[in-house]
């Protein structure tokens, strides 16, 4: 499989409107109509009696058309503008919480899913397109009977504390996901699969018949450390500190949770980049998640500039956003 698109925080980095391109895409468009002009009208004005209700609709129409274009133009550069961050500064982006654990097996906000995305690795990742792409691991392969994957992970992946991350801990976390006692919240039945360690960066699931989306499922869980939640009984590691300060291998880790109001439940998540991150160090060199309890309570964040973008709006949200603002 092709190497992963870029992710949420690459995509932060990038997202910026040429205006550039389109300019030149404009000029083609003017230049392609004064040709028009030149042809339709300009070499047939010695028959202008003849023609003159033709000559008339293309005038009309030449002027129509430079005069849409121009009103494009302007239209995508308003839509498109966006507050600018700096390279090595600070990316806030409003969620809607609340923000009960940082523990990824139990996520059920799009806060708390938000920020396991950017602490957590996965096997595989989607891209902004739907298509599945490689993250952790760099390939599978199935056997002739397309019921054993063999899949490889990388070498140079680490958790934030500096552990080498291996196929020990991906085979860790399913178990953890088939075992009752644990009550994670990912949905995915692994019941049937069994899943073994072929050594550092290699293992093997067995299903117990052919299922073609099986792929997928690859992607459907963070990996969690071993070497960290092994010590902790199944049962308590809902409760556990690990929720609290978690040790991932994802674009960036874990700086603070700051309690801003314990009524709403309101909390600013501090996230700092992973400089040992196995995709490249992000050019941010923070990144905030806000937490709110409400999409009324992010619309008024945008609005008095607390954050620089927002997810979790409805339709009617977006109608109270200016969107020469932010692009929606």
């Amino acid at each position: 499989m092709e190497d992963d698109k870029p992710s949420r925080w690459q995509r932060l980095q990038k997202a910026s409107f040429n205006n550039k391109t389109l300019s030149k895409r404009m000029r083609r468009v003017e230049g392609a109509t004064v040709r028009h002009a030149r042809k339709f009208v300009v070499k047939r004005w010695s028959n202008a009696r003849e023609v003159s209700r033709r000559i008339i609709t293309w005038v009309i129409a030449v002027g129509v058309l430079i005069g849409a274009a121009g009103v494009q133009l302007m239209w995508y550069q308003q839509s498109y503008q966006t507050k600018a961050v700096a390279i090595d500064g600070t990316y806030a982006e409003a969620v809607l919480g609340p923000v009960d654990t940082l523990n990824p097996l139990f996520t059920s906000t799009s806060a708390e899913e938000s920020t396991s995305n950017l602490l957590f690795s996965r096997l595989f990742k989607y891209d902004t397109s739907g298509h599945l792409n490689n993250d952790l691991a760099t390939n599978f392969v199935t056997n002739d009977t397309g019921k054993v994957y063999t899949v490889t992970i990388r070498s140079d992946a680490r958790w934030h504390d500096g552990t080498k991350v291996t196929a020990k801990d991906v085979a860790f976390t399913v178990n953890l996901l088939k075992n009752p006692s644990v009550r994670s919240t990912i949905p995915e039945d692994w019941s049937g699969i069994t899943v073994a360690v072929v050594n550092d960066t290699t293992l093997s699931f067995t299903l117990p018949a052919v299922i073609a989306a099986f792929p997928h499922a690859l992607a459907s869980f963070p990996v969690v450390p071993e070497h960290i939640l092994s010590k902790v009984e199944p049962q308590e590691i809902r409760e556990n500190e690990f929720g609290r300060s978690p040790i991932g291998s994802g674009p960036f880790k874990l700086r603070l949770v700051q309690d801003v109001d314990v009524g709403t439940g309101r909390k600013i998540i501090h996230l700092e980049r992973n400089s040992n991150y196995y995709r490249g160090v992000s050019k941010l060199e923070r990144f905030q998640l806000h937490a709110y309890d409400t999409q009324d309570a992010i619309v008024r964040a945008l609005a008095t500039d607390e954050v620089n973008a927002a997810s979790d709006l409805s339709g009617a949200n977006l109608k109270q956003i200016n969107s020469k603002r932010y692009e929606l």
